[in-house]
């Protein structure tokens, strides 16, 4: 029990440094200052008894600012990136970068001179491999193989699971892409040629990232970077996000790549540590195993919204209407054009877990599926879901109208607002759009004849008032 009221006391002592930023009561920074070992303040050395906070203690613990900014002291307490860099996995713990993490922060010159010369080497490595002009760094190049879309395959590899990459030794790939409508500029860095990532770079919770070997991410106030190691703990990859908000981006680059569970996960997973942390802090600290104890189930990934953000990949594709094998294959020729069928097909494999791409499917087939049951192991219609009135749209729905057996259309829920009673739907449409275009046009990456977000009114002439209008359908999903 000794060794428990000491493991305990030691735990939330370094809690109390790390998530409210308190002070030694021996620090000469502290308002009041008491020498070491003399009083039973869980913030000084006096053994397994000293639990205490005082007064200006508890007033600090209570003002939420705190938690959220560590700082700087001699004695090993707080500090979040001495490079200028804020590590995700440690903004909860508000600990030290560790490792890994002061590898990257070690090599912050290339990353802030591919910062500031980014679009230099882009339009000059075009035709010809360019060696950096730094150096420090002068054996890096940025490699032409840019333009054959080696970073794309990077994401796809990832996205998929496929962490083994034939790249370059010190060679630095660009990419400039669109993701949900916002433009990036990105650098993927590997070490060495032949790159192989552990198998455990997914994590639940930006919390977890602390005390994974594997895979780090975190913000400058110019970019983002999330940086993988092989099993020894050193560097193979980076890619380094460039876009108009740092911190969100690497966390929008995360969920896209697969690397993270999906937001609302996310949150409470972090949710329910810092729940913890507060219990053992405020509370009775020599319950900190009761608090803690052991999970007692995983949380489980939502399928509907990692197969929407899988799909967002082929935003700005074009619209083409397709036959044979092309509407199955899942190689780029087979997705670089698809119709709206062939589209929710696709999202379908994905949210069902779906061995292939469902084939044959078409809108006609959806409509007769209505009556014979045909899809219904994977999509099912929802009942009344044709009806003015219905408004219990969730997000990964496929809505339907149908005219005819050649005239139809389909996509896939994205949200639905009900205070605005507004319908965003991710789809491929044609060239002369939808029968409602107007709220779509200020969507980042409007197009026509494409792969697209839009959005419509739930009771507009684009859903609900469109001839032919069926209603909505449900994933039926194995997650």
């Amino acid at each position: 029990m000794a060794d428990d009221a000491a493991l305990t006391r030691t735990a939330a002592h370094e809690l109390g440094h790390g998530i409210f930023s308190l002070r030694h009561t021996f620090s000469t920074k502290n308002i009041i200052y008491l020498p070491q070992g003399t009083t039973d303040n869980l913030m000084d050395y006096s053994g397994t008894t000293a639990t205490r906070l005082n007064k200006y203690q508890w007033d600090y613990i209570h003002n939420p600012q705190n938690i959220w900014f560590a700082w700087t002291e001699e004695e090993e307490e707080g500090e979040m990136g001495v490079y200028g860099i804020t590590w995700l996995g440690n903004i909860l713990w508000g600990l030290a970068p560790d490792e890994q993490e002061r590898e990257i922060e070690t090599r912050l010159e290339l990353f802030n001179h591919i910062y500031q010369k980014y679009e230099d080497y882009y339009n000059n490595s075009k035709t010809k491999d360019i060696y950096l002009s730094n150096g420090k760094y002068k054996n890096w190049s940025v490699r032409k193989a840019s333009f054959q879309g080696i970073a794309k395959k990077v994401f796809k590899g990832l996205k998929t699971n496929d962490n083994t990459f034939n790249l370059w030794d010190e060679g630095i790939y660009f990419e400039n892409y669109q993701l949900e409508g916002k433009p990036y500029k990105i650098a993927v860095y590997s070490v060495k040629k032949d790159i192989v990532l552990g198998e455990k770079i997914r994590i639940k919770s930006f919390s977890e990232l602390r005390y994974n070997k594997l895979i780090k991410a975190g913000y400058t106030k110019h970019y983002g970077l999330i940086s993988f190691y092989d099993t020894e703990g050193k560097m193979h990859m980076v890619i380094q996000i460039i876009g108009s908000k740092p911190e969100q981006d690497v966390k929008q680059w995360l969920n896209y790549l697969g690397l993270i569970l999906p937001s609302r996960e996310q949150e409470k997973e972090d949710k329910d540590i810092i729940d913890k942390i507060l219990e053992v802090i405020l509370h009775d600290i020599n319950k900190l195993n009761e608090i803690w104890g052991e999970k007692k189930e995983d949380q489980e990934e939502s399928a509907i919204e990692i197969a929407l953000t899988e799909m967002e990949e082929f935003l700005g594709n074009s619209y083409a209407y397709g036959g044979g094998d092309s509407r199955t294959s899942l190689d780029e020729k087979g997705t670089d054009e698809m119709d709206c069928s062939e589209f929710v097909a696709r999202f379908l494999q994905k949210a069902c877990g779906l061995e292939e791409v469902p084939s044959p499917f078409y809108t006609s087939l959806m409509l007769s599926s209505m009556q014979d049951g045909s899809f219904d192991s994977f999509l099912q219609h929802v009942k009344n879901s044709e009806k003015e009135d219905f408004k219990d749209i969730r997000p990964g729905d496929v809505f339907l109208w149908s005219r005819s057996s050649s005239d139809g259309h389909t996509g896939v829920v994205v949200s639905y607002d009900k205070e605005t009673d507004k319908v965003t739907v991710i789809e491929a449409i044609g060239i002369s759009g939808a029968a409602e275009e107007s709220l779509s046009k200020d969507i980042e990456g409007y197009c026509q004849g494409c792969i697209r977000k839009s959005i419509y009114t739930r009771t507009g002439k684009a859903l609900y008032k469109h001839a032919g209008w069926k209603g909505y359908f449900r994933a039926v999903t194995t997650k």
